[in-house]
């Protein structure tokens, strides 16, 4: 268990020690005249107020805990709400980031199954002279090559109805050229199978007709508010908005080269060709390093609620006065621990700027 002390140094009632940062530093900080303690810490500790006050279980109304009362059907029912929709919605998101290699690599794959003659079952006269563990074998082997061939179908599925995808290769060509040919790849599997044979027929018809279905409704209706917008279908064009009576927005515009703000298409990633993959894959990938910040606090006059400003300067533990300061907005996610956040700071910081990033959270 750690000490009060350690528990309040973990919660930014203990002053900062700046006596080994550089003097530029060092005074930048001072000329900020900002707390490293949260306003809410005092002497004997933060949650001492009545403000802060944690009541005991016993004290909170019963309908608090309705959980407790429900039946075991209506607690797997809100268990499924809970645990489903998100679990669908990963499973979604790894298929579209990685369907670009999943389709071409399966069919390869079956293909080569079929040019070495590795049918993988055999008929039922043959399979009935096996022993049980050949049978079991040959069992555990279709369902594997059912699996793929589902996850290839719906990978190709993913090619030719997803807007990325669609828009990045300039039509449904790409995609409905793999998902002809794995699901060929699927019927001629099928018929050899012994064991899952109408498994895999059920898939093929179940995913063609969801494809069929997407395609049909991928297009955009019409420009009504209560039209079908199509699927993905981006409706704003590519461009810098911003409100002319906003005189600030106006000056940015202004001062903004346009070059530096708009999307080169010749400096791409051709190996990654959609948006998700884009985003998604560097961060599997790749790791930034950890930055140390500086911690200091703002106080909102309106609610009172303590904003942290977390301060990394230069590589070189210089403040410099002639370059600009990056104040970075982390977004809806995390803070200035976020991977994105770091590897802008890392960056921004070797090339001898101090960058400020408002923890929102």
């Amino acid at each position: 268990m750690e000490s009060r002390e350690e528990f309040d140094s973990s919660l930014h009632c203990v002053p900062a020690d700046w006596s080994q940062l550089h003097a530029t530093a060092r005074q930048f900080l001072e000329d900020l005249n900002l707390s490293t303690v949260h306003p809410r810490c005092n002497d004997a500790g933060i949650f001492s107020g009545d403000e802060f006050y944690v009541p005991k279980l016993e004290s909170l109304p019963e309908e608090l805990f309705y959980e407790q009362t429900m039946g075991t059907a209506n607690k797997l029912i809100t268990i499924w709400y809970q645990v489903a929709p998100p679990l669908c919605a990963m499973s979604e998101l790894w298929l579209r980031l990685f369907a670009f290699v999943l389709a071409p690599a399966i069919a390869l794959y079956f293909v080569t199954v079929e040019l070495r003659g590795s049918a993988g079952t055999t008929s039922n006269a043959k399979t009935s002279a096996k022993s049980k563990t050949d049978v079991d074998l040959d069992k555990k082997q279709e369902w594997r090559h059912w699996i793929f061939l589902v996850v290839g179908l719906a990978s190709s599925l993913v090619l030719t109805t997803d807007t990325f995808y669609v828009h990045n290769y300039g039509g449904r060509q790409h995609g409905a050229s793999f998902f002809l040919l794995i699901a060929a790849l699927t019927i001629r599997r099928g018929y050899k199978f012994q064991f899952y044979n109408r498994h895999v027929f059920v898939s093929l018809v179940g995913i063609t007709v969801l494809t069929a279905y997407l395609i049909a409704h991928s297009e955009k209706v019409g420009d009504g508010p209560y039209d079908h917008p199509g699927i993905d279908v981006p409706t704003i064009q590519p461009g810098f908005y911003y409100s002319r009576n906003n005189a600030l927005m106006m000056k940015v515009a202004e001062i903004w080269p346009e070059h530096k703000r708009t999307y080169d298409e010749n400096n791409g990633t051709p190996y990654l060709p959609t948006g998700d993959a884009r985003t998604g894959i560097p961060f599997l990938i790749n790791s930034s390093q950890k930055q140390i910040y500086h911690r200091v606090w703002v106080q909102n006059k309106v609610d009172h609620e303590a904003v942290a400003l977390d301060i990394k300067f230069p590589s070189s533990g210089v403040h410099s006065t002639n370059k600009p300061i990056f104040f970075i907005l982390h977004g809806l996610n995390g803070g200035s621990h976020e991977e994105y956040v770091r590897e802008f700071v890392g960056r921004r910081t070797v090339e001898g700027h101090t960058c400020i990033v408002m923890v929102a959270r």
